[in-house]
């Protein structure tokens, strides 16, 4: 059988199409798996309730509150200032900045995010905790403050004094450094948190607390990297926790080495919450990849 010249280029016309259309699925195939791997990753993202990260300076992000919400932080910290009649976000009064205010920074972003789509509704750790750090005269700061959250109410969770009952919902407040006496009802969206160990928290005013919050360089030397805890410091971590929960309140430490074998070690050793500065790119990282 002999073949034309017409037919001869007729197969290789046949060939490369055929050529082509296995380049092109050969590439969808591969952008599948990629997408595939990447929702893997996405997932697992998901699934970090396991670290209780608490996102020191949340302010500072690239991403403020985005950030916190996308990993599943537990909560978020932020300061707070006055100036006239209106709250600043900033970590120094040199950071003032017109645009960086409570309510454009947060409270509406909050809003928005509540009320136009369901990340917050559908996270697995519940409420996701705003700290407000008061860096002026705390009760020149609360009325303004109090003021502002009005928007929030709805979403805010409730304690009761009455057997310290909880009305849980999608975020809750506490503010530093606040007296027990500034809340004076029988109910509050708001809470308040201790940092003076040593001071016994009354039993009427304990439903007022959600947060005990301790200065780690102030009990331990250990800076997490080399060796074991000594037993001495480890005994008095275990007393801290055990008040902790006696009291049933919830541990964070400030000014704690912030590296993720140290996060392991506070997860292992059940401190509430991780204080982290570190970027949302480096969390996922070493959670993730290294499954910490």
């Amino acid at each position: 059988m002999t073949y034309s010249g017409k037919n001869i280029n007729l197969c290789f016309s046949y060939f490369f199409t055929f050529l082509k259309i296995s380049i092109y699925y050969i590439f969808f195939l591969i952008l599948i798996l990629v997408l595939k791997i990447d929702n893997i990753k996405a997932q697992s993202c998901e699934s970090l309730p396991l670290f209780r990260f608490h996102f020191h300076n949340d302010y500072l992000r690239k991403k403020p509150l985005v950030e916190a919400i996308q990993i599943e932080a537990s909560s978020i910290e932020i300061d707070v200032y006055k100036i006239k009649n209106q709250l600043y976000i900033a970590h120094l009064p040199t950071g003032i900045r017109p645009w960086k205010t409570l309510e454009k920074l947060y409270i509406q972003p909050l809003l928005s995010l509540i009320k136009d789509s369901t990340i917050i509704q559908k996270r697995k750790i519940k409420p996701l905790t705003i700290l407000i750090d008061c860096k002026t005269n705390v009760s020149k700061i609360i009325p303004t403050l109090l003021k502002q959250l009005t928007p929030l109410q709805p979403y805010l969770t409730i304690t009761y004094k009455s057997q310290k009952a909880v009305q849980q919902s999608l975020l809750q407040v506490i503010i530093c450094h606040a007296d027990p006496h500034y809340i004076s009802s029988d109910s509050s969206f708001w809470l308040i948190d201790k940092h003076h160990v040593f001071t016994p928290i009354e039993e009427q005013e304990r439903w007022k607390y959600g947060l005990l919050s301790y200065n780690w360089k102030k009990f331990f030397k250990w800076k997490g990297k080399k060796g074991e805890m000594k037993i001495t410091e480890k005994q008095l971590l275990d007393k801290l926790l055990q008040n902790a929960r006696l009291q049933k309140l919830p541990v964070r430490f400030y000014n704690a080495p912030d590296f993720p074998t140290f996060w392991k070690w506070c997860k292992d050793n059940n401190i509430d919450f991780i204080h982290t500065d570190k970027s949302l790119k480096k969390i996922k990282k070493h959670t993730i990849q290294n499954k910490l």
